[in-house]
């Protein structure tokens, strides 16, 4: 972070970019409000992932020998979902 400050690099977190514009860019955070950030010749845009399960604790009060894999566990690669289904698959 001591790079940023020496460099002057800007950072904005929990926001979601509405518009790219020619020298930066429109946001809005998590509260709704808009913002802008120009005068900048570079946009660095870095998105992560969460993980997505609204319906495995519901599923598993109907049926008990319930799965989870893949991106309701954890956001990776489809690799990983694959490998965990074929566990899940040769364990039945």
């Amino acid at each position: 972070m001591k790079d940023f400050e020496e460099y002057k690099i800007k950072t904005i977190t929990g926001a979601k970019v509405s518009q790219f514009v020619e020298d930066g860019v429109n946001y809005a955070l998590e509260d709704g409000s808009e913002h802008e950030a120009h005068g900048f010749d570079s946009v660095v845009l870095a998105m992560g992932s969460r993980n997505y399960d609204p319906l495995s604790e519901n599923v598993k009060e109907i049926i008990k020998d319930t799965y989870v894999i893949g991106d309701a566990v954890k956001a990776r690669r489809a690799l990983n979902a694959t490998v965990e289904a074929l566990d899940v698959a040769l364990s039945i």
